[in-house]
């Protein structure tokens, strides 16, 4: 047997056995960045209710106004659960709710940042909505789970009610009849 090649041997051995947890260690290095990066990145997409489709309509009918809503909700993400239950509540409401034209729900898929759009034929058909027993109570039960509130109301004909979210997030970044909370 030759000492240099179980020299050798040992110190290839060692060598693995130092290295081991040098390569596990990057591993677990690359999958947290992986992880991170996949995160931000989710962290940023928002996912929504599809789009209401306002009716192409005779033109005294697309020319009347309607009352636009759209606000931006950021959430204390300890009380997601009973916002998001909430929020579940108010749309299943909706399609029952007098005067409502059409109506979607957007919200980040990991953040906590959530949308809502509501279209009404009149501001008391609004009213009558927020009103409501099922929308009060909502609010009332998730209350703690709301950090911030930015909301718009407008009234405008219903042929430039916003195409898509992107045209609603614009409306709502204009800084006229923004109210915040």
């Amino acid at each position: 047997m030759n000492t240099r090649s179980t020299q050798s041997e040992a110190e290839t051995t060692q060598s693995k056995t130092i290295n081991a947890p040098a390569k596990s260690t990057h591993r677990l290095s690359t999958w947290r960045t992986l992880l991170v990066t996949a995160s931000a990145l989710i962290g940023g997409c928002a996912i929504s209710t599809p789009y209401p489709r306002i009716n192409k309509s005779p033109d005294e009918i697309a020319n009347s106004n309607v009352v636009v809503v759209v606000t931006h909700i950021t959430v204390n993400g300890a009380e997601r659960a009973e916002f998001d239950r909430q929020t579940r509540r108010v749309v299943a409401s909706l399609s029952g709710q007098p005067g409502l034209v059409g109506y979607s729900v957007r919200r980040e898929i990991l953040g906590n940042q959530a949308w809502t759009l509501t279209v009404w034929d009149a501001e008391e058909a609004r009213q009558n909505f927020v009103s409501s027993g099922v929308h009060r109570e909502a609010i009332g039960q998730s209350a703690a789970a709301i950090a911030a509130v930015q909301f718009k109301r407008i009234t405008m004909p219903r042929k430039q009610v916003p195409a898509d979210w992107s045209a609603a997030l614009k409306l709502l970044a204009e800084p006229d009849n923004l109210r915040q909370y």
